[in-house]
């Protein structure tokens, strides 16, 4: 992965808030955000994932293929962003 060690702890499933978020974390996850997106189309056209190694998520569905994998993560990324704004508007 090209994310830290220290974020995917930080973050992973199970975890919780342990403190306010400063801007200059908000900051460094738009600049993750963009350059993973980056590297990715850059993966993809230099062929990185030909031998992609099947994933079974927690819910029981295996992702086959990069493709599946990318479009799992775009589900997976707007759930986030229904949170987000679910408890933006609570506030």
């Amino acid at each position: 992965m090209h994310v830290s060690d220290e974020m995917v702890s930080k973050y992973k499933k199970g975890t919780e808030p342990e403190a306010d978020v400063t801007q200059e974390q908000v900051d460094e996850v738009y600049d993750q955000l963009d350059n993973l997106l980056i590297k990715t189309e850059e993966d993809l056209a230099a062929g990185i994932f030909k031998n992609y190694t099947e994933y079974t998520l927690s819910l029981g569905t295996t992702l086959s293929n990069v493709y599946e994998a990318i479009e799992f993560n775009n589900i997976h990324e707007g759930m986030h962003y229904g949170y987000i704004l679910a408890l933006k508007k609570a506030l």
